[in-house]
């Protein structure tokens, strides 16, 4: 062989043995296949979950700022069931454990990785946003009983379809809370302790009134308000014109008017509420918390049962507070 056919060779070799690689062959029509379908030697394995079959595992991390978007959930076939470990927030909770599920959630699991071409789209994909400091990021997993996975990760970079799979599995841990009774376990819809130690409470209403006031008899530390008031348009005038920003440090406040309206109101059976309506004009907050470590925690722009009347209740007891109290306030 000459010279010249010696440089011919070595270039043509490489891209024959490549393109077997990343290519079915006598199928140009579908290049790139994930590099774990290059099966010994061939690419005769499925491109689905469901034709492949035989899932044993699914693991699905997510990580952020915001401490929704932290979660992780696996799940494991098992000779009696699916192991599921979660650890994940709702409403600001964290939520952390595991329990038995149904042998029909694998196949939830496969439906989903169906619909979103996960081993095809997904399997491989490896990817982080330049220059992107923050953000958020998720990292999924699933092996299979014959010792083979696929896995996919990005960091505020994510695959086709992320945004619509994301949503629908949410919506299948949202069936697994319900049935689990993980939500009421975390929002007890009943509080035993008598003795409020902490309560924080915004209403805002769209082009008008804007109110938040937070409260605790004692604060941890000197440099710590124990009282917070601020107060803008038609609330202002409850407060004697005299609120915008008002701040407290002094101790020794008393949350027993406040706690006789949330126990009027009942409204330790909001808790865990999380009501939203495109289309409204209000959003409110509402924290609350005991001595004995027990919690209630609302919000929404959806009103739940009795909000008007226990708005206007609760405004007028903080009113109330504010007027035999104004003398330790600060601005």
């Amino acid at each position: 062989m000459d010279v010249k056919g010696f440089i011919l060779f070595f270039i043509a070799v490489p891209l024959i043995v490549g393109g077997c690689s990343r290519t079915e062959p006598g199928n140009p029509e579908v290049p790139d296949y994930p590099q774990s379908y290059y099966v010994n030697g061939s690419f005769d394995a499925p491109l689905s979950v469901s034709e492949r079959g035989g899932l044993k595992s699914f693991e699905y991390y997510g990580s952020g700022l915001a401490i929704e978007d932290i979660f992780q959930y696996k799940f494991t076939k098992e000779d009696e069931g699916v192991r599921f470990e979660y650890d994940f927030y709702i409403q600001g909770e964290e939520a952390e454990g595991e329990v038995m599920l149904d042998p029909s959630y694998i196949d939830e699991l496969v439906r989903l990785s169906d619909k979103y071409d996960l081993i095809l789209k997904w399997d491989g994909f490896d990817e982080s946003a330049e220059g992107v400091l923050d953000g958020s990021g998720f990292s999924l997993s699933m092996g299979f009983e014959d010792g083979s996975s696929i896995s996919a990760r990005g960091e505020n970079e994510f695959p086709d379809g992320y945004r619509y799979f994301d949503e629908e599995f949410k919506a299948i841990i949202d069936k697994i809370a319900e049935e689990q009774g993980i939500f009421d376990k975390l929002f007890p819809k009943v509080i035993e302790s008598e003795d409020l130690s902490f309560i924080s409470i915004d209403f805002n209403t769209r082009g008008a009134e804007k109110f938040e006031f937070m409260l605790r008899p004692d604060a941890p530390n000197e440099n710590i308000d124990t009282c917070k008031i601020r107060s803008q348009d038609d609330e202002k005038k409850l407060f004697g014109g005299e609120t915008e920003n008002h701040f407290s440090k002094k101790a020794g406040y008393s949350l027993e008017p406040v706690q006789a309206v949330l126990k009027k109101y009942d409204i330790a059976s909001w808790n865990g509420y999380d009501g939203y309506d495109e289309g409204s004009d209000i959003w409110f907050s509402i924290f609350a918390e005991y001595e004995s470590g027990e919690r209630i925690t609302a919000s929404g722009s959806l009103a739940p049962e009795n909000y008007g009347e226990f708005k206007d209740e609760i405004i007028n007891v903080f009113a109330d507070f504010y007027q035999k109290n104004k003398g330790g306030f600060y601005q």
